[in-house]
């Protein structure tokens, strides 16, 4: 019989945001497949992701208008891995 295998989409702001990757540590250690989606940030190193990650492109630091433009690229790519 085939067991099923849930999995957890996450759309983070970061990629080595702390709380994020204890989070998705603790469902993979339990057999939870997890999807990360996850913007990059060069000013905050932060911990290193348990699981591969999809990149949703690089945010600089305090540029909003760039974020609010590259929320929108990203749209696409978001629905696609849903």
């Amino acid at each position: 019989m085939h067991q099923f295998k849930p999995n957890v989409l996450f759309l983070n702001p970061q990629v080595t945001f702390y709380r994020f990757v204890k989070r998705i540590s603790a469902l993979n250690a339990v057999g939870i497949n997890c999807i990360v989606l996850a913007y990059e940030r060069d000013h905050y190193p932060g911990r290193e992701l348990p699981v591969k990650f999809i990149s949703l492109g690089t945010i600089e630091h305090g540029a909003y208008l760039k974020r609010v433009i590259k929320l929108f690229n990203s749209v696409g790519l978001v629905r696609k891995n849903l």
